[in-house]
């Protein structure tokens, strides 16, 4: 019976696999290719809008594939801390640029703030860290009218292993009392929620949260907002030297005639996308 259960969750896991590449590949040209749209100066207003409806589905049923292939590869036990050195200031940016159109387009501000208490760099798995962030900020946004999101990072000092506090706070719909035992179920949504999306965000949080040996906590209060902390355990050390391929702006590619690109991809419409970007 366990041989038969192993077979099937590896199988399941291989189908997995295999949707996630079939389907994330043309949704990626969907998505290139809304975005080279968007910059056009060509377009009118209602242009723009449709192109706008493209993008935000798109980026939806991208979250959905990710929650997906997220839990299947931690049920199937395929899911391990990659702990590497990171830089905050790094991961404060790549959340700004991964939300700024949808805040613009819902006018809601986003307010990131760093305690003292935590030092410019640290070891953890930034991937998982930042999927964490993310799944956590696209939920205050999806619930968020207008007003505000305020994200605080903080670090606890502790006997065994310092901890990164984390809180992303909204004025959102909040969350109703009795709904609060379910939160972390997988698939569940609240009757009074906006439904987009699997339900699987909050649950995959967890689970790797779980992983890091870290804790969340939930406060919310309906009609008001939410907020909510985790708590990962890091490493802090210092990082002798910053290297990133973000100091290398398109104005200095653009500028500079003996640098090259090789684009490999196996479909010519990807192919066509990265070069039109690159030019």
């Amino acid at each position: 019976m366990s041989d038969k259960k192993n077979l099937h969750e590896f199988k399941l896991s291989e189908l997995v696999d295999k949707l996630s590449h079939e389907l994330r590949t043309p949704l990626s040209a969907i998505l290139g290719y809304s975005e080279l749209l968007e910059k056009s100066s060509n377009l009118d207003k209602k242009e723009k809008d449709h192109l706008k409806n493209i993008s935000t589905s798109g980026s939806q049923l991208l979250e959905v594939i990710n929650d997906i292939i997220e839990i299947s590869n931690i049920e199937s036990g395929r899911t391990q801390v990659d702990a590497d050195g990171v830089y905050v200031d790094d991961i404060i940016k790549e959340l700004r640029d991964k939300f700024k159109v949808q805040l613009r387009y819902k006018e809601v501000e986003l307010v990131i703030q760093k305690d003292e208490s935590v030092p410019d760099s640290f070891v953890v798995d930034a991937r998982k860290l930042q999927s964490i962030l993310f799944a956590l900020l696209s939920n205050a946004i999806k619930f968020s009218k207008k007003g505000s999101i305020s994200v605080g990072f903080f670090l606890e000092e502790s006997s065994s292993q310092p901890v990164l506090k984390a809180n992303v706070t909204d004025n959102g719909m909040g969350i109703r009392e009795e709904d609060m035992p379910h939160i972390f179920s997988p698939f569940w949504q609240s009757d009074a929620a906006e439904r987009s999306g699997t339900g699987l965000g909050l649950t995959t949080c967890k689970k790797l949260i779980e992983i890091f040996g870290g804790n969340i906590k939930v406060q919310s209060s309906y009609g008001e907002g939410t907020s909510v902390e985790i708590e990962v355990p890091v490493k802090s050390t210092p990082m002798q030297s910053r290297i990133s391929i973000r100091s290398i702006s398109p104005s200095n590619v653009k500028t500079d005639p003996s640098l090259t690109a090789l684009i490999v991809d196996d479909l010519p419409v990807n192919r066509t996308l990265a070069r039109i970007m690159l030019e």
